[in-house]
């Protein structure tokens, strides 16, 4: 989807506007929003038969539905690889991936698809109130766990593999989320009541961000068997909604999941936004004439609460994705409530559109109200309603002429005065009604993008993932987007990088100055790894040492430039002060080169001085004594250059010279080790010896010897926070999604 920063306005009931930040999904024939909405402009239905390996359709069908435990249909609208699943990613062991429900496993993967979507690395969320609320209703892999008969030595981890309610919490364990985590089961409505309920919390400031959504998997013959005796599935595979042949739904499968803020957070966060929800409501239809009859009235007054939460008029709304699960009467009943919303003061000529995705995916259940949410976003963003297919005679029962309603067998356009703003209902068989209005994001102006100003810039595009391979697959992907793209600002893929791509254990990153050069480096990674098992993991976080050498090996104009470029590259403060001036010391250089590093999230287990900088070495130790968990000892050479010794930060002996720091890396803050430093010293008092990354050199301008000691770090396991070397004028970018490394994992039989 196109991303747009957006302007926050409270909606006139007051109520807290909700941005969507970020979207993912496995839909069938679309593993990703883009090829769903493409789908969708396109009029294509994802219908297909019955895979074989789903439930053998010799044992199952028979076109006569009186039959029992029977089924009278052989399509459904399914994903692939419901079946597989990257545990590497989250953690878990195989004996326990085996026992989760695929739908949970889908969340999993969908969920951390949004995250980075939404510019957002799933592993920076841990600890934080980030709310989770799942639409879940089947249990179709334990009940043929159950059928099949468990095997003697249960395992332990059935129960919670199994229990909708661990859907929600499995993902907010995973990533260390502290905020509400609910599943949420009201039949067909699920989705899109765990969105409106994720819209409550986040409106309340009960958690600053929500990720909300749906799923539905298909397994059990025996609840396809159910259906099919309720007469609830057409025959012919075909959603006729509000069509005079009416006769069902087929079913379909699939997981929607959004990221939610409040808007104004979101604005002031410079977040993207996608679309903004205004307005929700749920409610039940109370006692009708039976328990899964849907009442007119119900359904027309959760619409008026959310139009009304929303501080909207009804007139103002042009699209409602309906429910529309295709059954003669409830097509009916619903197009009424409709009507009664929507007909005041509507002209004939300007009729509300209404449409139904369902007639492409068929009815994804537990998940159907993530699909509808999905069109929904992209229509009101790009102005475009897509055809509603199968509706070739218009059903007798609903009073067309009589009301301002049309439903388009054509996509059209969409251009309304104002703001683009629509409906999405989802009805549960259980009564549970829930309505949401969504209106366009808002467009402002960009902000200014940097690299039309100063092109020539260096920029760390850091990026990480769990296994080599995956590392690998990163880096082809990224590759072939800016191939795909040219485009693209260096500094828009930096940011986005940075954001969403990074956190994991196996990690690269290269300083460039240009796309060209990012290329390059790309394509020497990645014909360097060879095959997917000439990578090793890096380790997650590399031990550094901090070391002043007696100069930092630049002249005076040079270390000018060297302290523009820091202000350049983190907007510290005290270089930015100083940039532009001719009366910059060494120590100065490197006591700010050092405060970078400490910026950045990378503290040091030693600071190594020359005996010039050996004051500067333990002011340095003072000055971040208050930041840092432990003081940081100082190894300082002596005045004749012919000895080591440890100090406190009083300057006190700190253990003899026996002391030994462990430590990986040496950062040299300038161009050149202290004179007289030895792979023999480094390995008596650094414990095995550190490699040396140098942050300066003569021969190469300061911002790119800087850029290209931060890649290098940042390669070799040192903590350091790409974010905040990432330019801040960036617009965002939408990268691949995570090579996931799907295995089957399925249970064993008793």
């Amino acid at each position: 989807m196109t991303r747009v920063f957006a302007s926050a306005g409270p909606s006139l009931a007051g109520t807290p506007e909700i941005a969507v930040i970020g979207t993912a999904c496995r839909f069938p024939d679309a593993a990703d929003p883009e090829s769903f909405w493409d789908n969708l402009c396109a009029g294509r239905q994802a219908i297909r038969p019955i895979p074989e390996e789903r439930w053998s359709q010799d044992a199952y069908f028979d076109p006569d539905p009186r039959t029992p435990g029977k089924i009278y249909t052989g399509l459904a609208a399914l994903i692939p690889d419901a079946d597989r699943f990257d545990r590497n990613v989250f953690s878990i062991s195989a004996n326990e991936a085996r026992t989760i429900d695929p739908q949970h496993r889908l969340v999993l993967e969908v969920a951390w698809t949004a995250l980075e979507r939404a510019a957002i690395s799933p592993a920076s969320l841990a600890g934080t109130p980030t709310g989770v609320f799942v639409g879940i209703g089947s249990v179709d892999y334990w009940l043929l766990q159950a059928k099949a008969g468990f095997p003697a030595a249960v395992s332990p981890y059935v129960s919670t593999g199994g229990s909708p309610s661990v859907a929600s919490g499995r993902l907010a364990y995973c990533l260390g989320l502290t905020g509400p985590a609910l599943s949420v089961d009201t039949a067909c409505s699920s989705a899109l009541a765990a969105i409106a309920l994720a819209c409550d919390s986040v409106a309340r400031g009960e958690c600053p961000m929500a990720i909300a959504g749906g799923v539905n998997l298909i397994f059990s013959p025996d609840v396809m068997a159910s259906l099919c005796r309720m007469r609830a599935l057409a025959p012919d595979g075909r959603c006729k909604t509000f069509d005079a042949h009416a006769d069902g739904y087929v079913r379909g499968e699939g997981c929607g999941i959004v990221v939610l803020k409040r808007l104004r957070d979101a604005v002031a966060a410079g977040d993207p936004v996608l679309a903004v929800i205004r307005g929700w409501a749920i409610n039940h239809d109370g006692r009708t004439s039976g328990l899964s009859a849907p009442s007119r009235e119900a359904q027309a007054a959760v619409i008026r609460t959310a139009i009304a939460r929303a501080g909207v008029e009804p007139g103002d709304v042009g699209f409602v994705e309906a429910h529309g699960t295709g059954t003669a009467l409830g097509d009916a009943i619903e197009m009424a409530a409709l009507a009664d919303v929507f007909s005041a003061d509507r002209p004939h000529d300007r009729p509300l559109a209404v449409g139904s995705a369902k007639t492409n995916v068929g009815h994804l259940e537990a998940a159907a109200g993530a699909a509808g949410l999905a069109k929904v976003m992209f229509a009101v963003e790009r102005g475009i309603i897509p055809a509603h297919l199968n509706l070739e005679t218009p059903s007798p029962r609903i009073p067309w002429h009589e009301i301002p309603i049309s439903v388009p067998t054509a996509t059209q356009r969409w251009d309304p005065p104002g703001v683009r703003i629509a409906g999405i209902s989802a009805f549960g068989f259980s009564g549970t009604n829930v309505h949401l209005v969504v209106a366009q994001a808002t467009a402002r102006a960009p902000r200014p993008i940097r690299s039309e100003l100063q092109p020539d810039l260096p920029r760390v595009v850091a990026f990480s993932a769990r296994t080599p391979k995956a590392l690998h697959q990163r880096a082809l992907s990224l590759l072939a987007r800016i191939e795909c793209l040219p485009n693209l600002a260096l500094i828009d893929i930096a940011l986005a990088t940075a954001r969403s791509w990074t956190g994991l254990a196996c990690r690269a990153a290269f300083a460039a100055a240009s796309l060209e050069e990012l290329k390059a480096s790309l394509t020497a990674f990645v014909e360097a790894a060879g095959s997917e098992d000439d990578q090793a993991p890096v380790r997650q976080a590399g031990r550094c040492a901090f070391v002043f050498p007696a100069r930092s090996g630049l002249s005076a104009a040079r270390r000018s430039e060297a302290m523009a470029a820091l202000a350049d590259l983190t907007g510290a403060s005290d270089a930015a002060a100083a940039e532009g001036s001719s009366d910059i010391t060494d120590g100065a250089l490197l006591k700010a080169l050092a405060a970078m590093w400490v910026g950045l999230g990378t503290v040091p287990v030693a600071l190594v001085a020359a005996a010039e900088q050996v004051e500067a070495a333990e002011a340095f130790a003072d000055e971040i004594a208050g930041i840092v968990p432990a003081p940081v000892p100082v190894l300082a050479q002596d005045r004749t250059h012919q000895g080591w010794r440890w100090l406190r930060s009083d300057g006190d002996d700190r253990r003899g010279g026996a002391s030994l720091v462990a430590a990986d890396i040496a950062v040299c803050l300038g161009a050149d080790m202290p004179g007289g430093w030895s792979r023999e010293l480094s390995e008596a008092y650094l414990d095995g010896g550190a490699e040396i990354v140098r942050c300066l050199r003569p021969d190469m301008p300061p911002q790119t010897s800087i850029g290209a000691a931060a890649a290098s770090l940042y390669s070799k396991g040192v903590a350091i926070d790409p974010v905040r070397l990432a330019p801040r004028e960036a617009l965002p970018v939408i990268l691949p999604a995570y090579p996931f490394e799907r295995q089957r994992f399925w249970f064993d039989a008793a």
